[in-house]
């Protein structure tokens, strides 16, 4: 990774443009936008990330990679593996967030098979095996419980919220 006066360039550059695209979103940033709000002339930044796309690209790897270890893991309960997740979101808020909400993130021929392909992977881990339709419904219910929790409660409040939030994603397991 290339340093300039004790930095990790490309981390500042990612950090940046996570920024620039929660705030501005993904079609309304420039990679200009993204050269400025780091310091660094538009040439430079094309060294690190030569498209847009490499950009969301770069954010989004090691958030997808994460997840498969997570629905691949070791948690064979419910409970546990909704906690987990709950973890996972936490986290990573910034970069879930930003998926969530952006179109771009979403449907991204790269990343919106994969994606989708995880979520479907995690909520059949969390209904069972030998789930029913019904039970996968009531997992899908448990991950958007989780979801909708983490992005409406202040980041500072989620740790206390932490249990809440794990029951209450288990109580739309039990229908």
């Amino acid at each position: 990774m290339t340093q300039v006066a004790g930095r990790d360039t490309r981390s500042e550059i990612l950090d940046k443009a996570l920024e620039l695209f929660t705030r501005q979103g993904y079609a309304g940033t420039s990679l200009r936008d993204i050269a400025d709000a780091v310091g660094f002339t538009k040439a430079a930044l094309y060294y690190h990330f030569p498209a847009k796309e490499d950009l969301l690209l770069a954010l989004l790897d090691p958030v997808i990679k994460a997840l498969d270890a997570l629905v691949t893991g070791e948690h064979t309960h419910p409970a546990s593996l909704l906690a987990a997740y709950l973890d996972f979101i936490i986290e990573r808020r910034p970069v879930v967030g930003f998926v969530l909400r952006e179109p771009a993130a979403l449907d991204h021929p790269a990343l919106a098979q994969v994606q989708w392909d995880l979520i479907v992977r995690l909520r059949d881990r969390v209904a069972g095996p030998g789930s029913t339709p019904d039970d996968r419904v009531r997992a899908a219910c448990a991950l958007g419980a989780v979801h909708m929790a983490v992005l409406s409660i202040d980041p500072e409040n989620l740790p206390a919220a932490r249990d809440v939030i794990v029951a209450s994603a288990c109580a739309a397991l039990a229908g």
